[in-house]
């Protein structure tokens, strides 16, 4: 069993943390056959190594995680009836990016082993000069995501 497709969110505008990301996702590529669906930051850190992708437009000077997910359901509506995801993220993003998916309507592929996206050895997942503040330092990420995660659907859907 594979997934349809694979959607490789980012984590900060560059850097570290986009490596790692696009080193799983090409890893992910090679090991299942299928296509890669992600943003530009996550896309230029791939060098290329990968020729089936689509690449998410940003808004705003940088692209919310459920603004990927809703051009990821556009792209995939013409595509596939039912698409079944594998996710790559950073791990404290992970659990964002299938809520989002699942929302969504579409099934989070899971593999047979939970493996995660590994943490860089250099920079490590937050950049404190990232643009997006709060992908700084964890200290803000998660004062920010315990805050967003209490909120009901229709609410952060509306604001983020």
């Amino acid at each position: 069993m594979k997934p349809d497709v694979i959607v490789a969110f980012g984590f900060s505008k560059k850097g570290a943390a986009n490596r790692a990301i696009a080193r799983a996702a090409i890893a992910s590529v090679a090991f299942y056959g299928v296509p890669v669906f992600t943003q530009d930051d996550v896309l230029h850190e791939m060098e290329l190594r990968v020729v089936r992708v689509q690449s998410a437009n940003e808004e705003r000077g940088y692209l919310s995680t459920l603004g990927i997910c809703k051009q990821f359901k556009y792209f995939a509506d013409r595509n596939w009836n039912h698409a079944k995801i594998r996710v790559i993220a950073a791990p404290m993003h992970q659990w964002w990016c299938e809520r989002d998916l699942k929302r969504l309507g579409f099934e989070i592929f899971e593999p047979p082993t939970k493996t995660r996206v590994t943490e860089p050895q250099i920079g490590g997942w937050y950049n404190p000069s990232d643009p997006q503040i709060w992908v700084r330092n964890r200290w803000i990420w998660w004062s920010r995501e315990l805050i967003l995660r209490a909120l009901p659907w229709f609410i952060y859907q509306r604001i983020v």
